[in-house]
């Protein structure tokens, strides 16, 4: 990542917990200018908000050691609870399910990795039956790592630390998968739609159930691609239990076409009035 001087500076106050009234007077620019360098750094590191912009400084060691300020602040321990106490912030305002925990322990379970790395293996390989906002998984990371379920390791390159799972996380995920899960309530745009679909008209509703038989044929050529993958990988013990999940969404998706076939047809006699 190429940053100025200014935004490196303006990366590791916000990483220190600072507001931007804070960071303004502290480097002598107005807040604007402070807004606009985090808007260009979370564009150029691929970030969303502020917690992640603070572990990613964190895993890429770019914190220098804590100064008194900072540990007047937050207490022997510096800067370093700045990530806990920013992730607190953003948590008390963002709606979880709170299985977020589950998601990222399990993830780190499979293997040690970056914050980055894990945000895109939840999305890539969790992708197909789970998604998560970036936004939830920067602060489960703090909080998992601050309760002692996850730890920091570094990276053989000596460039960017990894999350690993410790003991107790694994312990503690056992017990969250024992769990029974969550239900969802139901929220099915193209239903809700079917089911006035008096009002919108015949063709409209057509228009619905052609996208959803596209939609799910599409999904089909994923899934079969996701298979193809995870049986050409060098098997692990893990990979049974994994295509499990990828044929639950080859059923899905199967049975979505042949509902929009069959919907297709009773709209057909619908227009007729036979």
């Amino acid at each position: 990542m190429t940053a100025t001087n200014r935004e490196e500076e303006v990366l590791i106050t916000v990483a220190r917990g600072r507001t931007n009234g804070e960071i303004a007077a502290e480097h002598h620019i107005s807040t604007s200018t402070v807004k606009f360098d985090l808007a260009s750094l979370m564009t150029k590191i691929g970030v969303r908000n502020r917690v992640e912009l603070a572990m990613w400084a964190y895993e890429t060691r770019r914190m220098p050691p804590s100064t008194d300020e900072d540990r007047r602040r937050y207490g022997s321990k510096g800067w370093r609870r700045t990530l806990k106490n920013i992730s607190v912030r953003y948590s008390r305002v963002m709606a979880s399910d709170r299985q977020t925990d589950v998601a990222v322990l399990g993830a780190l379970s499979v293997e040690p990795m970056s914050g980055y790395a894990l945000r895109q293996a939840i999305t890539d390989v969790l992708g197909h039956f789970w998604s998560e906002s970036f936004g939830q998984i920067y602060p489960t990371l703090a909080e998992l790592r601050a309760a002692g379920l996850v730890e920091v390791t570094q990276a053989d390159d000596d460039s960017k630390s990894k999350f690993a799972i410790t003991t107790h996380g694994l312990e503690h995920l056992r017990a969250r998968l024992s769990e029974p899960p969550q239900s969802e309530r139901p929220r099915n745009g193209t239903l809700l739609r079917l089911f006035f679909g008096r009002r919108l008209g015949i063709d409209g509703c057509r228009g619905l159930l052609e996208q959803a038989r596209s939609q799910a044929t599409g999904q089909l050529v994923g899934f079969a691609a996701i298979r193809r993958e995870i049986q050409t990988e060098e098997p692990t013990d893990d990979h049974p239990f994994f295509l499990l999940t990828v044929s639950a969404g080859e059923h899905a998706a199967r049975a979505t076409a042949a509902w929009a076939e069959e919907s297709l047809l009773a709209l057909d006699r619908i227009e007729s009035g036979s």
